[in-house]
């Protein structure tokens, strides 16, 4: 039992690409993943994120993900600074 495969090399407007370029468009039809979001979010968080990777958000990614993803990291800092608050009062 042999499974046979047809290979298509990657073309744009009848003309072959090369693997980089099409590699590269890939990525852009792709959307953003958790890593992607969680890292786009602290980056903005901490004033840190590229304009590259901003328009690259805004084009590929849904709104609702980064707005939870804020607003969960907020609550994460927010938890964090009260645990340390607490533990430096207590003693």
């Amino acid at each position: 039992m042999s499974a046979c495969y047809e290979v298509r090399p990657p073309f744009e407007d009848g003309k072959l690409i090369d693997g980089k370029a099409a590699a590269k468009k890939m990525a852009e039809k792709k959307g953003t993943g958790l890593k992607a979001v969680v890292l786009s979010t602290l980056s903005a968080a901490f004033g840190v994120q590229k304009k590259a990777n901003l328009e690259k958000d805004f084009k590929q990614g849904k709104p609702a993900h980064f707005i939870a993803a804020g607003i969960i990291g907020t609550a994460l800092f927010i938890a964090a600074l009260l645990l340390v608050v607490h533990a430096v009062l207590e003693n």
